[in-house]
């Protein structure tokens, strides 16, 4: 016969025990950690599945373009303004003008900065602009008074009056500055104030336009109803090969220089209102 051995010590009982223990909380904090994962996987499924609209801390981003690097003093300097959405909502902007967009330039290097008026007519409201989720919407700006002096500038713009769905957006969004220079000739001498094109430099824009021998100029300065806009309008009188005088009537754009006869079909392309960016003035930029 065998005789068994004394059965474990009290210690040993104890040391299995406490493996147990280990072991089965290990196992529950597995179970536990799988359910929460499962659980997470499940709304985000379900989130998606439902075409929740998330909205990111900056709901849209602005991006200005200037449509040159180098300008000559006085010339017109074109910026488009770019807005774009960046949620899955749909947004909305108000308008989008110089009223919503405020713009500003200064000198490379310093602080100051100086506000820049663009070229619009007044008491006109900009019609609101929807901008897709993800999409994108964009409007020029015509400048006069930012290339007077030569010299390195900086041009900078930001924007307020955002709608994402439902909300108007309370921030304001800035677009990273963009640099550029002014130097070379003069293309336009401009009024220092107005940035308008002065009335000795109509009048020789006008005597261009002359086939013939110019007798006399008239330069006037004429306002286009209640736009705040204006136009020089010259009236030339030109010698003709037979000695008579022809009369007749240039407009010149004071903001962008363009020349156009009036009462005439000889005017350079489709007449348009001072001030307007042309697409060929605009080409180049998105």
């Amino acid at each position: 016969m065998f005789r068994s051995g004394p059965g474990p010590s009290r210690e040993t009982e104890r040391a299995r025990s406490h493996c147990r223990d280990v072991s089965r909380s290990a196992r529950d904090a597995n179970q536990r950690g799988f359910v929460f994962v499962a659980f997470a996987v499940a709304v985000l499924s379900i989130v998606a599945a439902s075409g929740c609209a998330t909205t990111p801390a900056e709901p849209a981003a602005v991006r200005i373009e200037l449509d040159k690097e180098t300008y000559r003093i006085g010339e017109p300097l074109v910026m488009t303004v770019h807005v774009e959405n960046r949620t899955d909502r749909r947004m909305v902007l108000p308008r989008l003008d110089g009223q919503a967009v405020t713009f500003m330039m200064g000198e490379k290097g310093l602080n100051p900065r100086v506000k820049q008026e663009p070229v619009q007519p007044q008491r006109i409201m900009s019609e609101p602009r929807e901008v897709p989720p993800r999409g994108e919407t964009s409007r020029r700006f015509l400048f006069t008074r930012m290339t007077m002096r030569e010299g390195e500038y900086v041009a900078f713009a930001q924007l307020k009056g955002v709608v994402v769905g439902k909300k108007l957006w309370e921030g304001t969004f800035f677009a990273a500055p963009v640099p550029y220079v002014v130097s070379g000739e003069v293309a336009f001498r401009r009024d220092q104030s107005s940035g308008l094109i002065l009335k000795e430099q109509a009048e020789e824009i006008a005597r261009r336009e002359a086939r013939g021998r110019v007798e006399a100029v008239r330069p006037v300065l004429v306002p286009l109803g209640d736009s705040g806009l204006y136009a020089w309008v010259v009236l030339i009188a030109e010698v003709q090969p037979d000695g008579t005088l022809r009369m007749q009537m240039v407009r010149v754009d004071p903001y962008t220089g363009r020349v156009r006869l009036l009462g005439s079909g000889d005017g350079q392309g489709e007449p348009q209102e001072p001030g307007e960016v042309t697409d060929e003035e605009g080409k180049g930029m998105k």
